[in-house]
């Protein structure tokens, strides 16, 4: 009697404590939503989407993880005797796409903090993370392989790490990042939109730069520098190298302006867009766009757009208020 009351005991239960599902279930949609909300801001950055479809696609994605959640658990409902085995498989296979997507995050962040050889340190800190993250996975493999038995420990403690990772990757360390102005050309004061001006008299004290390939000549401030590319030439203390410098002078084809202009300020979802028309000292005339946000304190993008010769020059002031800045685009004359 004894015997067959041991026979009918359920030997899957005991080996899959609750405590063990219970653990399970929150590693695992912790690390299905981790997942999904990165893969997410990654899809935004390559396509440009603003926040608002973020959201959205943060939401479709959780919920479909969650989907998969609830008919991963509803198959241990049908099937009791292969519970160890769908709970195994199951998050063994979140904790790799995590691991799989560590790399996706690295890039994303490096995109959002625009990390450059001033930086150099967090770099190469991020990295060791970044090498850190796939070490734990090859480790979890050669384990899991070495001891198939040990495949739920070792899932659990990676599950465990990867999560501290990610927070030290994403949140700690932007901490210690400079924070320095992006490499695009951005905002000034407010203008005057009809009135011709002429140039501030500390103008003199200015150096003067000329590029005859992209055809202009422009005067920057005594202890600044310049680094020229290809259709761009952008201005700044050597302090502001980092992070793509001060003001900036780039060429692109009138038919660019209204894509430039959308860019601009695309990553706030209160984005507030002025134009005004502008006379340079030559009498030429120009669009002054500004955007603004509210979410940065002090963030305002402005740019000068000029035509000359059938091409589009863009003069922007590195999303900083400088009063210099009026000075600065004011200068500019065309050699072409």
């Amino acid at each position: 009697m004894a015997q067959n009351n041991s026979i009918g005991k359920n030997p899957i239960s005991s080996k899959v404590p609750k405590s063990r599902i219970n653990k399970f279930a929150i590693i695992s949609l912790v690390s299905s939503f981790s997942v999904v909300f990165f893969a997410a801001l990654i899809v935004t950055e390559l396509f440009g989407l603003e926040e608002y479809a973020l959201k959205l696609i943060i939401a479709g994605l959780a919920t479909l993880a969650l989907i998969i959640a609830l008919v991963a658990f509803s198959q241990t409902k049908k099937n009791p005797q292969k519970k160890e085995q769908i709970f195994g498989k199951t998050e063994f296979g979140i904790l790799m796409l995590m691991i799989f997507f560590v790399p996706l995050v690295f890039v994303q962040f490096l995109i959002v903090l625009n990390l450059s050889e001033s930086s150099l340190v967090m770099f190469v800190f991020s990295l060791i993370l970044l090498a850190l993250g796939f070490l734990f996975g090859f480790v979890a493999l050669f384990q899991i392989k070495k001891n198939p038995l040990q495949k739920g420990k070792v899932s659990s403690i990676i599950g465990m790490l990867i999560p501290i990772l990610l927070v030290l990757f994403l949140f700690v360390v932007p901490l210690f990042v400079p924070k320095t102005p992006v490499a695009h050309f951005p905002m000034g004061d407010e203008l005057n939109p009809t009135l011709p001006y002429p140039l501030d008299s500390s103008l003199k004290e200015w150096k003067n730069y000329t590029n005859e390939t992209l055809g202009f000549t422009i005067k920057y401030p005594m202890d600044w520098e310049y680094l020229e590319f290809d259709n761009a030439v952008n201005f700044g203390t050597p302090e502001s190298r980092s992070g793509g410098y001060i003001f900036g002078v780039s060429v692109h084809a009138p038919e660019e302006m209204e894509e430039i202009i959308a860019k601009a300020g695309i990553q706030w979802d209160d984005r507030k867009e002025t134009r005004t028309e502008h006379w340079s000292s030559e009498g030429l005339t120009g669009t002054v766009v500004t955007v603004t946000t509210k979410k940065v304190e002090g963030w305002i993008s402005k740019k000068v757009y000029k035509e000359n010769d059938g091409r589009l020059f863009v003069i922007g002031n590195g999303a900083r208020e400088d009063e210099r800045f009026f000075d600065f685009y004011n200068s500019i004359q065309f050699t072409k």
